[in-house]
Formats: C-alpha cells, sequence, structure tokens
C-alpha cells in the first residue's frame, strides 16, 4: 500500500486504533487506508490508492461484510470523547446532508434524495461532531446513515405519520447516539440544532435524555400558560437585556453590514403537543432572542429564537447561548470539506450502500483533521506547529515553503507557530490572500507536505538522508 507519512499514520492510528474489525490486519488495513486517504483529495478509491494491489485491498475491505461504517465510528467517537475530556463541556453540532452520488442505471441500492420530481439519487445522514468552547472542531461523535424510499409512498386523508415513520427518527437516534458517546466522560455535551431541531420529537428526546441543547425556533409555539399565550409574542413583551454588534456577511438579496443585535429571554414552558397519544408534554425551558434594531430600508432583520435548558437570567447568559448558536456553522464547514474540495466524498462510485457509508466515514475524519486545522491557526495562533504536525512533517512544510517563497520573504528555521504553519500550507495550497485561509487550500497544501515527509522518512530509512 502507498508508504504514508509518520504524521498522517499517527492520526490514523490515534482515529482507528480502537476499531473492532474482528481480525488486527483488518485493523491495520483500515489505519493504513486512512493515512493515505489523509494525503488526496480525490474522493475516489481508484485514485487514492496508485498501485493495482492496494487499490483491490481497498475494493476487498469496503465492499466486504466485516468492516462496515458503525465500527468505524465506534473507534473515531472513542477518539473525539478523548480529545473533549479536557473540557467541562463541548458543543455537539447536528445536521443533515445528503450525498448526491454516482447511478446512471439506477441499479445501485440508493434512494431518492432532493425531490422526486428531480431523480437524485443517493444517500441520506445526519451527523453531530464535537467543538471545543474556543471554536476549535474536536471530530466526529454521532452519525445516523439511511437510504430514502425510491419512489414516494402514497399517502391517506390523514397527515399524521406516527414517528417511526418520520425522518425525524434520524435525528432522534443521532441525539440518542450523542448521548450514550458522552456518559461518564466527565464532559457535558451542548446540542446545538438549527430549526430541524424545533420538531417535537427532537426536543422530547433532548429533554426526556437530559440533554443540555440551544435550538433554533421554528415555530411560534404554544406556552402552558392560562390563559393560552404564544412564545413569541411573549418574548417581544419582554424588557432589553442588552446589546451587541454583529458583522453581517452578504448574501443573496442582502447586503454586508453590522448591526446592532438587541436580546431578551424568558423563562417559558412549552405545550408540546403529542395529539396521537392523546396528551401534551410540557417542557420548560429559556427562550432568547436577538433582533436586529432598525435594519435598512428594504433589508430583512435579522432575528433568531433560541430555545434552551441553560439558565438564561442577564445579558452575559443570553450571548452566550447566541454565542453557543453560533458554533453550529461549524457542522456546515465540516460538510463543505467533506464533500467538496478537501475530500470530494460525492466524486466516490462504489456500488453499494454500505460500501459508500464506510468510505464516506473515513474520509469524515480526514475533513474533520483539516477543518481542526483550520480552527487552531485561528483560536490558538501561538501555539507551536507540533500541537498538529509531526517534526518530519515540518521539515517537510519549511523546503516546500522555501521553494516557493517570494524574494522579500524569509522562511526561519525553528518550528513555526500553528498559524503560521497553516497559511504556509494554504500558500503551498494556493491561497492568494494574507491570512484566514479555508479548508480547501489548506488541504491541499497537507496533501503536498505529508508526500514530501513521506519521502523524507524513506530517504533516512534508507540512509541516503541524515
Amino acid at each position: 500500500m502507498d508508504e504514508p507519512s509518520d504524521g498522517a499514520r499517527k492520526w490514523a492510528q490515534e482515529e482507528f486504533g480502537r476499531l473492532d474489525a474482528g481480525d488486527l490486519r483488518r485493523r491495520a488495513r483500515v489505519i493504513k487506508m486512512a493515512a493515505v486517504a489523509a494525503g488526496s483529495s480525490d474522493g475516489t478509491v481508484a485514485k487514492t490508492f496508485d498501485s493495482g494491489a492496494d487499490r483491490q485491498a481497498a475494493y476487498d475491505l469496503l465492499e466486504g461484510k466485516y468492516v462496515r461504517a458503525p465500527a468505524l465510528l465506534a473507534s473515531m467517537t472513542i477518539a473525539t470523547v478523548e480529545r473533549c475530556s479536557r473540557h467541562p463541556f463541548v458543543y455537539v453540532p447536528i445536521d443533515g446532508s445528503s450525498l448526491n452520488l454516482v447511478d446512471r442505471k439506477r441499479s445501485k441500492d440508493f434512494g431518492a434524495i432532493g425531490s422526486y420530481r428531480s431523480g437524485g439519487r443517493g444517500l441520506k445522514v445526519v451527523s453531530g461532531i464535537a467543538v471545543a468552547p474556543d471554536g476549535t472542531s474536536l471530530g466526529l461523535c454521532a452519525q445516523t446513515w439511511w437510504a430514502r424510499p425510491k419512489v414516494r409512498h402514497k399517502r391517506g386523508g390523514s397527515k399524521y405519520r406516527p414517528t417511526e415513520e418520520r425522518e425525524s427518527r434520524h435525528w432522534v437516534s443521532t441525539v440518542a447516539s450523542v448521548e450514550l458517546a458522552f456518559r461518564d466522560s466527565g464532559t457535558t455535551p451542548i446540542v446545538v440544532i438549527d430549526r430541524e431541531g424545533d420538531a417535537t420529537e427532537i426536543l422530547h428526546a433532548l429533554h426526556s435524555r437530559g440533554m443540555r441543547f440551544i435550538v433554533r425556533s421554528s415555530w411560534d409555539r404554544r406556552l402552558a400558560t392560562s390563559p393560552a399565550t404564544k412564545l413569541r409574542p411573549t418574548l417581544e413583551a419582554r424588557r432589553v437585556l442588552g446589546r451587541y454588534k454583529l458583522n453581517v456577511p452578504a448574501g443573496y438579496r442582502r447586503a454586508a453590514r453590522t448591526v446592532t443585535m438587541e436580546l431578551r429571554a424568558a423563562e417559558v414552558t412549552l405545550n408540546l403537543g403529542h395529539d396521537w397519544r392523546g396528551r401534551r408534554d410540557n417542557i420548560p425551558l429559556f427562550a432568547v432572542s436577538a433582533t436586529e434594531v432598525k435594519p435598512p430600508f428594504g433589508e430583512k432583520p435579522v432575528q433568531w429564537t433560541l430555545l434552551t435548558n441553560l439558565p438564561v437570567r442577564n445579558a452575559d447568559e443570553a450571548l452566550e447561548i447566541v454565542r453557543g448558536y453560533t458554533l453550529r456553522w461549524r457542522i456546515e464547514e465540516f460538510h463543505k470539506a467533506w464533500k467538496g474540495g478537501v475530500c470530494n466524498v460525492e466524486r466516490t462510485q462504489l456500488h453499494t450502500a454500505n460500501a459508500v457509508m464506510t468510505w464516506a466515514t473515513l474520509l469524515a475524519a480526514v475533513a474533520i483533521r483539516v477543518e481542526r486545522l483550520k480552527q487552531l491557526a485561528r483560536t490558538t495562533p501561538d501555539e507551536p506547529a507540533t500541537v498538529e504536525l509531526t517534526p518530519t512533517e515540518i521539515e517537510a512544510l519549511i523546503l516546500l515553503k522555501r521553494r516557493q517563497k517570494k524574494r522579500t520573504e524569509v522562511v526561519p528555521d525553528g518550528t513555526p507557530t500553528i498559524a503560521q504553519a497553516v497559511l504556509w500550507l494554504a500558500h503551498l495550497g494556493s491561497f492568494a490572500g494574507k491570512d484566514r485561509p479555508g479548508a480547501i487550500t489548506i488541504g491541499r497544501g497537507l496533501d503536498k507536505v505529508r508526500t514530501a515527509a513521506g519521502l523524507l522518512e524513506q530517504l533516512r530509512a534508507d540512509r541516503k538522508l541524515r
């Protein structure tokens, strides 16, 4: 199999060293596959592994019955929870996505994605990643896969469907996996979900399992008050706790601007309906609203309503809830790295859903690794690069950077900071800016560094280099 660098092997051992594959040789093969994949951003098995023998070994493992995605995830989860152990709490953004996969003959066991009319084929997935309080992604800790029916089922006159027939059951399953992963770990997970989380089944699952959560409200829910009241009018009637500034980037029909946001909060009890059970659950929690003050003419105001069971009694606590919710973007960034220019997982042409899920789970670890590098450069920029890179990888990085540096640029011999190292990686990956590079250019640079580091290690092993 293609020989990866020591740094890639060390990372792969950390991620998959607890894999229960039924055979030590299978575990070793997965570790090598992960280490090689960490140095390739193509997304296909054929282009990730150079030699025919290595390629066939990867296909045999992925298409076989002994190593499946849940086993990989179990090992990755252990590694993630261990990284979380230094923190009393971590945020766990949960979000759904889909893989749009090649199935021109419609012969693979994939399901429908998007609208049934569009004819898209692929797999659906809900993932949860652990994020440190400073915003650094620590790893994957939950993932649920499924294939939708290939054709739309006809419904009767009633709109009611039991939970086991709703896609929200996959979100409930992911919530349960997060709770199990962190049970007795000493670290409290705070689940963060966007509007999809404002579903009766999901809120009930979070509440009944005693989990901490921040969920963006999607509905003006009924409150358990007499006379009956609604959530949003109740919040609007509360006094302003405080204000803060927010930089809003340009978007579809939205101009970039700096806005002033007002914070309000209320302690409420939601009256969640379970009409098919003939009862209603009441869930006590806090609601926080962040609303733009005096938006420009023609602009839609920025407004979030957040539901949480964390205490909110003053402006600082309300602002902390808003900040916690903003870390939900970490999973959006993970999806971009996983499906886009870092791993390109949707390029895979594997023939079965199980093989795709196994390969995609392995590549998810690669995507999180690149995201962690990017975020460490921003959250702890002055840490030495050795927090994520091996000495040989740093040596290779310096050599490659010197080959492409500007005439006025100086590349010192010593260990760079993680921020400097990540910027150099991005430069190797064709980043043209001055700071805050993205995962795609960092991933490209990392590919080059891992190849060079592997060559340095081989030369030293052959005693051709001291």
